[in-house]
């Protein structure tokens, strides 16, 4: 594996719901202050989005009370020059250069009823105290609230019944040398700030490369793509003959209330190595890779099905896990089913596994043990 120019390390902080977006700019403000990085000085990066459903501009109301705000010759809110911005599609945007701490302040605590945005995050970046090496700097805004190089975000999006309000962090760092099993701890400075950014939830890595590095890897993806797909259609013809547990057909009973697909499939993948995660299931392959299953129960329908994922450091391939001869999905209404259905999808995935994943597999580089992805 060729050598990566840093690790970003990314963390999603917890908070209680119902916070608002003016609490968490405050609260990233005392953090740099209590961790001995000071505050005077702080400024901020804004992106802002109306709200494509509302029936009132937040963004209209921007301009009118902050004047910093630019427009472009068509009168539609644009970015100042240092910092380009991508809208999202149907959206109208603003961004400000960068802005003091009370702007800032005054905007979160307006959102969203003063100023009713579909989108509204705040960006210190960089972050001095998060960048451990050498790293990249953010030269673009989007909408996505993603901390995507030393910096912290407060993220504010509008979803369908309620705010998303969290703050996202990334830490650059040297990675870890090749062979290592773990990523070394962060400096208690760090972790001091981290931590009062708010309890940082499940560490995501991601190595960042080079742009040569990148095309590097980018041919020799595009190089291996038709062998993976004669694979793909290989497993997939293969379902019509496999040897699953049982002949599954649509349930049509109504006793959803006493099922739990969940724990169904438990008990059968731990038998052969799956950890439980949140969304599904996964476990480490012999290379150092990672395997996930995941499941879907349609609300409306009750079909359930599952999806097999092989993911390294660079690339990722999936395929659906058929739970029986005829079709990618079973009808299930009934705890009996559903036990018969998570019988089938271990008979699935040892046979994806073995005749689908493992050569792929053989195509790449081993992983690497550190990295959990």
């Amino acid at each position: 594996m060729s050598k990566a120019l840093y690790l970003l390390r990314k963390f999603r902080h917890a908070y209680d719901k119902g916070t608002q977006t003016g609490e968490l700019v405050r609260l990233v403000a005392e953090a740099l202050r209590q961790s001995g990085h000071g505050h005077g000085d702080l400024r901020f990066h804004g992106y802002f989005a109306d709200d494509r459903y509302g029936k009132v501009s937040g963004i209209a109301r921007l301009l009118d009370r902050f004047s910093d705000l630019i427009t472009n010759g068509d009168g539609v809110p644009s970015v100042v020059a240092t910092m380009p911005v991508t809208p999202s599609q149907g959206s109208v945007i603003a961004s400000m250069e960068s802005f003091d701490l009370a702007t800032a302040i005054a905007i979160a605590d307006g959102v969203p009823r003063r100023f009713p945005l579909g989108v509204s995050h705040f960006l210190v970046t960089p972050v001095p105290a998060l960048e451990l090496t050498t790293a990249n700097r953010r030269t673009l805004l989007d909408d996505q609230g993603d901390a995507a190089f030393p910096e912290i975000v407060v993220h504010s999006r509008s979803r369908a019944r309620r705010r998303e309000v969290e703050i996202r962090s990334a830490v650059a760092a040297e990675p870890p040398p090749p062979g290592a099993r773990r990523v070394p701890s962060l400096p208690p400075r760090v972790k001091q700030l981290l931590e009062l950014l708010g309890r940082p939830g499940k560490e995501q890595q991601e190595l960042v490369r080079s742009p040569a590095e990148e095309e590097t890897i980018r041919a020799r993806n595009d190089a291996l793509a038709s062998l993976v797909a004669s694979l793909t259609e290989a497993l997939d013809a293969s379902w019509a003959s496999l040897l699953f547990r049982h002949e599954l057909a649509d349930d049509h009973r109504h006793e959803e209330r006493d099922m739990d697909l969940r724990a169904a499939l438990a008990d059968e993948l731990r038998a052969d190595g799956w950890a439980q995660m949140s969304r599904g299931f996964r476990k480490r392959t012999a290379a150092l890779n990672e395997l996930t299953i995941t499941y879907d129960r349609t609300p409306l329908g009750n079909h359930a099905s599952a999806y097999l994922s092989l993911r390294g450091i660079d690339w990722e391939h999936g395929v659906s896990l058929w739970p029986r001869r005829t079709s990618k999905q079973v009808r299930i209404r009934s705890r009996d089913t559903a036990c018969r259905f998570a019988e089938n999808i271990k008979c699935a995935a040892a046979h994806a596994v073995a005749t689908w994943a493992s050569p792929i597999e053989a195509l790449y580089e081993p992983g690497e043990g550190w990295l959990p992805r």
